[in-house]
């Protein structure tokens, strides 16, 4: 077993032009945190649980969208993996829609 333990969010550049963002993590297909971002913005997630797993753990982030014709905007997803456990912090980017985020995380045994 692993596990995940997602440090923060990083929002580089908003997919919306109107203002802020409501970003959404998903784990696994589970909602893990959604708050509000703007661009050069971030916010730590150090006070989620860890996240077990056993060999990926699928991390997703979408823009919600609030009612409306247009669901959730897709920013992009990224695999954390068992096998990056002591290899220290990640950060990969969510680029989806035009938007620029970055999550960092680190896999732990």
């Amino acid at each position: 077993m692993a596990n995940l333990r997602l440090i923060s969010i990083f929002c580089n550049e908003t997919e919306d032009f109107t203002g802020a963002d409501e970003p959404k993590i998903l784990v696994n297909g589970r909602q893990v945190w959604q708050g509000s971002l703007n661009d050069r913005q971030s916010a730590s997630l150090t006070a989620l649980p860890l996240i077990e797993f056993t060999s990926t753990a699928k991390i997703e982030l979408y823009d919600r969208d609030s009612g409306g014709p247009d669901d959730d905007d897709f920013l992009g997803s990224h695999e954390a993996r068992a096998s990056e456990a002591g290899q220290g912090e990640k950060r990969p980017a969510f680029t989806g829609d035009g938007a620029n985020y970055v999550i960092t995380y680190e896999v732990r045994r």
